[in-house]
C-alpha cells in the first residue's frame, strides 16, 4: 500500500470517528504527506494514529490530534496563524494548506508563521517544508 492510500485510509477513519468534520480540514489532512514530517527510519509509520518520536526526545502529534487542533481553531482562507512549537512542521503544513493554498489567488492566501526553540528541529522543519512546497 503506497503512502497517498495509506492516508486516504487514516482520514476515512477520522471522518466515520467523528474527529474529521470540516471540508477544509479534510482536504488538508488529505494533502499534506506526513510521511514527509516524520525520520526517515519511521515512515512506514506515519499513518499509525499515533505520536511519534522525532528528536531531541520530542514527538509528532498523532494525526487525531492535528485534525483536532485544526478543527477547533476554525481557520479560514486568508487568516494568519502563529504556531509556537512547530516541531517537524507538519501541523503548520496542515494550517497553511487551510488558510494558504495554492489553488487561490496570493492575495486571498494567508500565512502561517511557526516558531521552535530546537535548533535541531528548526532544521528539521525547515527541510521538510521545504521539500513539501509549504515553505513560502
Amino acid at each position: 500500500m503506497d503512502f497517498a492510500e495509506k492516508r486516504e485510509r487514516l482520514v476515512k477513519r477520522l471522518i466515520e470517528e467523528g474527529i474529521l468534520k470540516k471540508p477544509e480540514v479534510i482536504r488538508a489532512m488529505l494533502r499534506v504527506p506526513r510521511e514527509e514530517f516524520v525520520p526517515p527510519e519511521l515512515r512506514e509509520h506515519a499513518y499509525i494514529d499515533s505520536p511519534l518520536p522525532t528528536l531531541e526526545g520530542q514527538t509528532i502529534s498523532a494525526p487525531h490530534m492535528v485534525a483536532m487542533m485544526c478543527e477547533l481553531l476554525d481557520l479560514r482562507k486568508g487568516q494568519k496563524v502563529l504556531e509556537v512549537g512547530a516541531g517537524t512542521g507538519y501541523h503548520a503544513a496542515v494550517c497553511a494548506e487551510i488558510v494558504a493554498p495554492l489553488d487561490v489567488p496570493p492575495d486571498e492566501r494567508g500565512h502561517v508563521y511557526a516558531i521552535e526553540r530546537l535548533s535541531r528541529l528548526v532544521e528539521f522543519s525547515r527541510r521538510n517544508l521545504e521539500r513539501t512546497k509549504f515553505s513560502d
